[in-house]
């Protein structure tokens, strides 16, 4: 019978994992250097729009600095009958155009990090190794020695 009490200490928890390693807020795509969605870019143009003001020729021919760009933003969707102005419409089509050009400009910073590591560190990408764990075990009372083969692959319970 094994009487070696010395390694029959359990660690607390489950140890540590990758996982529990990789700060979210350490990816790049974390943080969007624009993340405005298509209802932000609208009520941005809407703010924009009510404090730009243009000149209006009344009938007795004398400009005012009344007009108010505000109305041009009157409608919030496409009609489903397709009856929306067109120059709504086209101001649509720019948003949808935009969000292409900044799903590139949210990219940027995952650009730059590669390019750092690559370029300017000259790092090279390792292969992807499987995690490694060093296990103590400890015989059954009633069991005097067992032998284990080499190369054992012992599988977690946990998944």
């Amino acid at each position: 019978m094994s009487t070696d009490r010395c390694h029959s200490i359990q660690v607390p928890g489950s140890g540590t994992n990758r996982g529990n390693r990789l700060l979210e807020s350490l990816l790049p795509s974390f943080v969007a250097v624009d993340g405005r969605k298509i209802e932000d870019l609208k009520a941005y143009a809407l703010g924009l729009a009510t404090q730009l003001k243009f000149r209006i020729l009344k009938e007795d021919l004398t400009e005012d600095w009344d007009g108010d760009w505000a109305s041009f933003f009157s409608k919030k969707e496409i009609d489903p009958d397709q009856q929306t102005d067109p120059h709504y419409a086209l101001f649509l089509a720019f948003l949808q155009n935009y969000l292409l050009a900044q799903d590139d400009l949210n990219s940027l910073t995952k650009s730059h990090l590669d390019f750092f590591y690559r370029d300017v560190l000259r790092l090279k990408e390792k292969a992807a190794e499987a995690d490694q764990a060093y296990l103590i075990i400890q015989l059954a009372k009633h069991v005097a020695e067992h032998l284990l083969p080499k190369k054992l692959r012992i599988q977690s319970r946990k998944r």
